[in-house]
């Protein structure tokens, strides 16, 4: 399974958007994966990518991946 960065933003209503970036080359995984976000009652934003290289356009400033 992939790996992903987590980040969470305020939104304009009292609910919190858990924004996720989602390294995952199985679009099928990477589908489950929100979908239990989701049922888990989560607010979420994602972002999928692919892999690595594709993943680093959606970092933050200053976070670097080993």
């Amino acid at each position: 399974m992939g790996s992903a960065t987590v980040e969470t933003k305020s939104s304009t209503s009292s609910a919190r958007v858990l924004r996720v970036l989602l390294l995952e080359e199985d679009s099928s995984d990477a589908a489950r994966i929100l979908r239990e976000l989701k049922d888990a009652g989560l607010e979420i934003s994602p972002i999928i990518a692919g892999n690595r290289s594709s993943s680093k356009t959606h970092w933050a400033p200053g976070i670097s991946m080993p």
